[in-house]
Formats: C-alpha cells, structure tokens, sequence
C-alpha cells in the first residue's frame, strides 16, 4: 500500500476545518481542498503513521467506491514530516449532528418519517456491504425483492465502531444518489473510519490496542461485532427523530423515535428491534436492507409520496 506521488502543489487549501487531535488521536488536523487540475473539492485529513492509519486507508480502499460510503481519492506521504494524507469525498451538505443543530435553532422536527426512512435505507446498504463485500446494485435489487443479500466470499467483514450523527453526511451528489437519484432527500454517506477494523483485526494480538469510537453511541455488549454497528445505527435514527444530540437513555427502550411517530409502528419497532439489548435479537446486517424497504414500501404506499422535502435553512 504506497502513497500516491502528487504533482507540486495539486491542491489548494480552502480551510482548516479541526485543530490538531480534534478527531482522534492520530489526527494531525482535517482540510478543505480544492484540487487544482480537476477544480473538485476534496477532504484532506493527515494523520500520523501508525497501524490505524494503514487500517483506516485499507478500509477507504475496500469500500471505493460505494454510494453510501465516504470514497477515497488519493493519499500521499510527506517527505519531510512522515505525516500522511488522506484526500476523500466532501460531502457538501455537512453531517446530520449540524442538521440537528439547525432543527433545534428553529425549535422543528421533521415533518413525517420520509427522510428518517432515507437515511436508515441508505446505511442499511452501508452496512451490508460492510457485513458482506456484496455489490451495491444486486444488494438494492434484492432487497426490493424481499431478498437478503449474499455474502462475498472470502469477504473479512468490517466493523466500522464509530457511527453517530457526526459521521454520517449528506449530499446532492447524482452520482452518490445513485439509483435514489429521483428522490428529493439528499444522498446519505457514511464516514470516518478511524475506528474501522476486519473480524481479522478483532482477534488478532494487536486486539487490546484497537481504537473505540464515540462511547455514547457504543452497543452495550463488551466486544464489538457487525450487529453492534446495528445498534448505533439505532442511536442515530433515535437522535435524528428527536433532534437529540446524544442518545437519551430514558427514552429508548419504549419510545426510541418518540411520539410525534407512533403512527408509523413499523418503523419504530425496527428501531426498537436495532437497539435490541444482546446482538442476536438485532436484524443481520445481511436482512436489513429488505427490512427496511419494505416498511418504507409501505409506508410509501400509504401516503402515496417519498414524504416531506427538508427546508432549505437545514442545510445552511
């Protein structure tokens, strides 16, 4: 796994988005770039060397490219300072804990579940392509058909370990949209995977020194597994719902998307069902595509619309 050479001055840097050690210990600060050749804007996070670094970029380098994955670009190696460079996908629209934010300055919550719904379908494909390597196409048309997905084989499943709202991005992009491209949500990126590691890394010597993400959007078992990135996922859907910036613990067990949604049981007892206390009451990575589109599938139908486009103030 070598860095890629650049030519001199490729990228221009816009502006310096973290302080050093903001997002991790590694962490050396994360950038706005512009790059000059192609005019795109790119993210640029520099790390030092470490396992977690080559760990992070293996993981980027798997998962590229997939629309409901944070995509790599390049990443090169600084002669002089050793620090590394990552040039990845620039979500545009900012991440859901900002959305949040900005629900809450306005004193609002979403209208209906229609972008809940979005979101929870999109990091489901996120998830199951994480759980099993399966093509993103195949994995959207199965699940359309009521169908589990199928694992690669000789696929190392990846736990990413650190999804929270932070982590999770948003985009106009029509090429991330994919074929959600005629839907008036925006497109749902997953990121950050500093925290991401194989079931190979898991139960390696090396286990004891893995990094951990976010605690507060941690399942409660000890050792992590695919079905404890079910669970976060649980904690993001819950926060979204209530414009929450963290989990509220009272809540979960009875009300996880609280009451402004009791009408949309189906989606609330998925949530329940993803929060579930031990792993094997949650839905397989594998099963929760189709879980999913099919209580969105209903509740499309009820309605007859995707359901109520975000105002334009969510997004800044």
């Amino acid at each position: 796994m070598m860095p890629q050479n650049l030519p001199p001055k490729a990228f221009q840097t816009l502006k310096k988005l973290t302080l050093h050690g903001d997002a991790g210990a590694h962490n050396q600060g994360i950038y706005l770039m512009k790059h000059l050749p192609s005019a795109k804007i790119y993210i640029e996070k520099r790390l030092l060397p470490s396992r977690a670094t080559k760990r992070e970029i293996r993981a980027m380098r798997l998962c590229n490219p997939h629309p409901h994955l944070i995509s790599i670009f390049t990443f090169t190696q600084s002669s002089t300072t050793s620090i590394i460079s990552i040039y990845m996908q620039h979500c545009e629209l900012g991440s859901l804990d900002t959305l949040i934010l900005r629900f809450n300055a306005h004193n609002t919550r979403l209208h209906d579940e229609g972008f809940v719904f979005r979101v929870f379908w999109h990091l489901a494909l996120a998830l199951c392509y994480l759980n099993t390597g399966a093509d993103y196409t195949s994995t959207r048309h199965r699940a359309i058909q009521g169908k589990p997905a199928v694992k690669k084989q000789g696929w190392d499943s990846l736990l990413h370990g650190d999804i929270k709202p932070g982590n999770v991005f948003l985009t106009q992009d029509r090429a991330c949209k994919g074929a959600d491209a005629h839907t008036l949500y925006p497109c749902i990126v997953l990121g950050d995977f500093g925290c991401m590691v194989t079931r190979s890394d898991r139960y390696s010597r090396h286990a004891g020194l893995l990094g951990r993400g976010d605690l507060r959007f941690e399942a409660p078992e000890c050792k992590g597994n695919v079905y404890s990135d079910v669970f976060s996922v649980g904690l993001v859907l819950h926060c979204l719902a209530r414009m929450a910036q963290i989990p509220d613990e009272i809540l979960l067990p009875d009300r996880p998307l609280g009451r402004q949604y009791t009408g949309c049981k189906y989606l609330a007892q998925m949530v329940r069902d993803c929060l579930a206390r031990t792993p094997e009451e949650r839905p397989s990575p594998l099963e929760l595509p189709k879980l999913v589109f099919e209580g969105y599938r209903v509740w499309r139908q009820a309605r007859g619309c995707d359901g109520v486009a975000l105002p334009k103030w969510a997004f800044g």
